[in-house]
């Protein structure tokens, strides 16, 4: 009698877009889909794996990813007993600037200056707060 071997089936691994953070946040789970790589509208369940996956970035001093810089979603050990996981185009997370509301002292609590991290700043160096 003949002996045969069962391969696992291929798994496409798509991040879902678009997933970013205000600065000063932590990086949340990463979130994606799995397809059948021959049919991009059969989707496998994500029960089939374990693992995860991760955002690739150096924290600046403060512990945060910094604005501005993309950083690629990557697998952070994402396997399955079943599947052979596969990735396809990068796709990246963003990290969006944190608003700043500065109050000024002496000026109605309605009338508020707002400062966008890394804008530049609409008060002149020798303006006093």
């Amino acid at each position: 009698m003949g002996s045969f071997e069962i391969q696992p089936l291929r798994a496409l691994i798509v991040p879902d877009a678009d997933q970013s953070i205000v600065y000063g946040q932590d990086v949340p789970t990463i979130t994606y889909k799995a397809y059948d790589p021959n049919d991009l509208s059969s989707v496998i369940d994500n029960s089939n794996f374990e693992g995860a996956l991760r955002v690739n970035g150096t924290l600046n001093s403060d512990g945060y990813l910094n604005v501005g810089n993309q950083y690629a979603i990557v697998n952070d050990n994402l396997t399955s007993a079943n599947y052979k996981v596969e990735f396809g185009d990068a796709v990246y997370f963003k990290v969006t600037p944190k608003p700043v509301t500065v109050s000024l002292n002496g000026v109605d609590s309605s009338n508020t200056i707002k400062i966008i991290y890394g804008n530049a700043s609409p008060l002149n160096p020798s303006d006093s707060m």
